[in-house]
């Protein structure tokens, strides 16, 4: 009975809303307008306010720290590039 408890408590944190998940993937497209990276697997993460897109470029591999808004869009909280 406590192993059920404790997989169904593992399950409903790993499904919490603002759960952060992580990705590392090469940069694609930067739209400066709206604010987001879109990564070669074809992900597109909207970027914290204080990040600045002069510190990357297309091609670039970047570490992105994110979380999941309430209409499925990424919401990135922390970019770093990769070296």
């Amino acid at each position: 009975m406590r192993t059920l408890l404790g997989a169904v408590a593992l399950l409903a944190i790993s499904a919490a809303p603002g759960f952060a998940e992580q990705v590392t993937d090469v940069i694609e497209d930067m739209n400066e307008r709206a604010n987001t990276l879109k990564l070669q697997d074809g992900s597109e993460y909207i970027l914290p306010e204080t990040f600045s897109l002069d510190t990357v470029k297309v091609g670039d591999t970047v570490v992105i720290t994110y979380e999941q808004g309430e209409g499925g869009q990424k919401i990135a909280t922390e970019v770093q590039l990769q070296r």
